[in-house]
């Protein structure tokens, strides 16, 4: 009973990470109609700038996810003013090549410098604490909470601001809003600054718990992508609960199961989904913020 709960509790802390690390692509691709592959190797700059400014100057892991956080909020700006904006009116391939372009290059920088070497954040991340009679690893508490912190904040900031009103507007039907006086280019900025965000406290909560290679993003993305799949365009709360739902289920599969069988349950997971319901846990066609 105490390993069923630990799995649990380990599953759920596991998910609202998971949860941090797709909310960006799941906003980009379900108001923009952008599939930012790029999304994961920008995660996991920020993973490697946690590291740099760990070992560079002693700054610890969280006050270092904070930081990145808010740079990448502005990197991600100008990202979308730069690059991502040149090739709205061009078909959907052009925007998803330059992402592709984008993710290639920075993968290629984290490759230069920092090589193929496994990194890890430091060891204080990696114990556990005992609470009641379950045992919770420091690194999972540590990056769901500040998980759950971000996307808190994303979340209400599109729920409850005028701007927020603005992208929601924009995601039920872009040219309507346009024509309604909505300044859409300044809000796909903003958004897309958003986006890159979330990547980046994604990144750096999945580098507590996980060791690391520059060529480890692409399993980020592919877990991203499964969890917008599952989640269908929804909005954030339907990503949180099929980033929850794949955290728990891979918890548990790893606690009984032999290893090399998690990963056959978390695709069945996601073929048993769409069996039932087409467009994912939210049972609808278009994104509802």
């Amino acid at each position: 009973m105490t390993s069923l709960v630990a799995a649990i509790v380990n599953g759920l802390l596991l998910g609202m990470i998971y949860a941090a690390i797709s909310a960006g692509l799941s906003l980009t691709l379900g108001v923009m109609g952008l599939i930012n592959v790029a999304h994961s190797a920008i995660a996991m700059f920020g993973a490697y700038l946690a590291w740099s400014a760990m070992h560079a100057w002693g700054i610890d892991p969280v006050l270092a996810l904070a930081l990145i956080t808010i740079g990448f909020f502005f990197v991600g700006m100008a990202v979308e003013r730069l690059l991502v904006r040149r090739v709205y009116d061009e078909p959907p391939e052009a925007s998803l090549l330059s992402l592709f372009g984008l993710m290639i290059v920075l993968e290629s920088i984290l490759v230069l410098v920092f090589t193929t070497t496994e990194r890890a954040l430091p060891v204080q991340y990696t114990s556990a604490i005992q609470i009641g009679f379950v045992r919770v690893g420091v690194a999972r508490l540590v990056g769901g909470a500040a998980a759950l912190v971000a996307i808190l904040v994303a979340h209400g900031f599109l729920r409850r601001s005028r701007l927020g009103r603005g992208i929601r507007a924009m995601a039920s039907n872009r040219d309507a809003a346009r024509i309604l006086g909505v300044d859409t280019e300044r809000l796909s900025m903003l958004l897309f600054g958003i986006g890159t965000a979330l990547a980046g406290t994604g990144g750096v909560a999945m580098a507590m718990i996980f060791p690391f290679t520059p060529g480890d993003h692409l399993n980020w993305l592919t877990l991203a992508i499964l969890v917008v799949i599952i989640g269908g365009l929804g909005g954030l709360p339907r990503t949180i609960l099929a980033a929850l739902s794949i955290g728990l289920v891979e918890s548990l599969a790893g606690a009984y199961l032999p290893f090399q069988y998690v990963s056959i349950v978390l695709y069945a997971l996601l073929i048993v989904t769409l069996w039932i319901r087409r467009e994912g846990l939210a049972g609808e066609a278009v994104r509802t913020l």
